[in-house]
């Protein structure tokens, strides 16, 4: 398994659209771990477990500066761009999941 790092090395070295593509979707396959060792490294020394269910302000305390660096790891990480409305409506890990596998896989 690539980790976000490695894919965003590849990418830098002009991977294909076909190819890029390829790790969009490769990604997405572990890309709940993913987005959770992204949350995780947002919170460090806090050891706060990360659950579907958990809500990114209320439970796992995030602010809105948090909230603006998880976005921006995200569109890196994952080579999208995510509009505003979509993430003003975003309170829990499931959510945010959601709204960035329908965006890596284009639906």
């Amino acid at each position: 398994m690539s980790t976000p790092s490695q894919v965003n090395n590849l990418s830098q070295a002009s991977l294909s659209k076909e190819s890029l593509t390829q790790q969009q979707k490769n990604l997405a396959d572990n890309f709940e771990e993913t987005l959770r060792g992204i949350i995780a490294q947002i919170l460090p020394g806090q050891q706060i477990p990360i659950h579907s269910d958990s809500k990114l302000k209320e439970d796992l305390g995030l602010d809105s500066l948090d909230m603006v660096e998880l976005i921006m790891i995200c569109e890196k990480d994952f080579f999208v761009t995510l509009p505003d409305e979509k993430w003003n409506q975003i309170e829990t890990v499931a959510e945010l999941e959601k709204v960035v596998k329908e965006e890596v896989l284009g639906n």
